[in-house]
């Protein structure tokens, strides 16, 4: 039987470290010690506007053991159940939900995509009426401007705008 006795450190291929210690034994995992799965979600793409939340059910996440969960910066992930999440819109941008176990055929990923609302716009006034020679303003507060159409009624006229 080979011992390490004399060996300080050694790293193997197998993810272990020996010290002073000797492998007496390896054997291979059983089925029924370890039955790699897949983890099965709800969804494998989900698509929030900024503020909003949406729920991921993962159909068999009681089966695992120690399931981990990370994400990126972007979203925020709660816990509802044990195969419940809840998924937070923070930040706009691309993102991502992982989730991972020991008894996993492999990480599930989700990927996540926050965009701006398109429709978050606010007006001063939703009328105006100015006389022959004179002017008016409305006050537009939106980022997304090319969504926007005026309509000036007595002329007949829709104004279109776009970003330059």
């Amino acid at each position: 039987m080979l011992t390490f006795s004399n060996v300080n450190f050694t790293h193997f291929k197998k993810n272990y470290e020996l010290n002073i210690y000797k492998v007496i034994k390896e054997e291979k995992i059983n089925d029924d010690k370890f039955n790699f799965k897949d983890i099965i979600s709800s969804k494998d793409k989900i698509n929030l506007n900024i503020g909003e939340s949406d729920i991921i059910l993962i159909s068999n996440g009681k089966d695992f053991r120690n399931l981990k969960i990370s994400n990126s910066s972007n979203i925020e992930i709660k816990k509802m159940g044990i195969d419940e999440f809840k998924v937070f819109a923070n930040k706009v941008g691309e993102g991502f939900i992982s989730f991972n176990s020991i008894d996993a055929s492999e990480i599930k990923l989700i990927k996540v995509t926050v965009i701006d609302n398109q429709n978050d716009f606010s007006l001063s006034k939703n009328f105006i009426e100015i006389e022959k020679g004179n002017i008016g303003s409305i006050d537009i507060n939106t980022d997304h401007i090319s969504n926007l159409s005026v309509i000036n009624k007595y002329s007949f006229l829709y104004t279109y705008f776009e970003n330059i």
